[in-house]
């Protein structure tokens, strides 16, 4: 379940058994701080989005809860290569299963582009999620 808040990208691992969802994982934007993203930045676009994402796949890997996911963007738009799909690539490429359209996500070249335009060590970033989850 991925949602944006005025303040925050929320995303989210629930299971539902019978009509009963149970959120097993969560977590917020707000944790990209921890490993190192500028706190005078936003914590909602596309870069935070990636990173989320990318923590929630490792947070997903070491705990093995699952390796194949099905996404619940809600009532959001669906626009190619927005906040949304940064957050599924980074699902992604920490190694979580999805079903997706290639055309809808942003690469990995434009997401370093638009780090360094904001002044966010995105590589380091990337590199502390993958060390403090693996």
């Amino acid at each position: 379940v991925i949602r944006k808040t005025n303040r925050y990208i929320i995303v989210q691992f629930v299971e539902s058994e019978a009509a009963l969802d149970k959120v097993k994982l969560g977590l917020s934007s707000k944790e990209l701080l921890k490993y190192g993203y500028p706190s005078k930045t936003s914590i909602k676009n596309k870069i935070a989005a990636y990173l989320t994402g990318y923590l929630m796949g490792m947070l997903l890997n070491k705990s093995q809860k699952t390796n194949e996911c099905v996404v619940d963007i809600g009532m959001q738009k669906s626009t190619a290569k927005n906040r949304l799909y940064s957050l599924i690539k980074g699902i992604l490429d920490a190694g979580i299963k999805l079903a997706y359209s290639e055309e809808m996500l942003p690469t990995i070249e434009e997401l370093q582009r638009e780090a360094k335009k904001l002044g966010i060590n995105f590589e380091t970033i990337k590199s502390k999620i993958m060390e403090n989850n693996s």
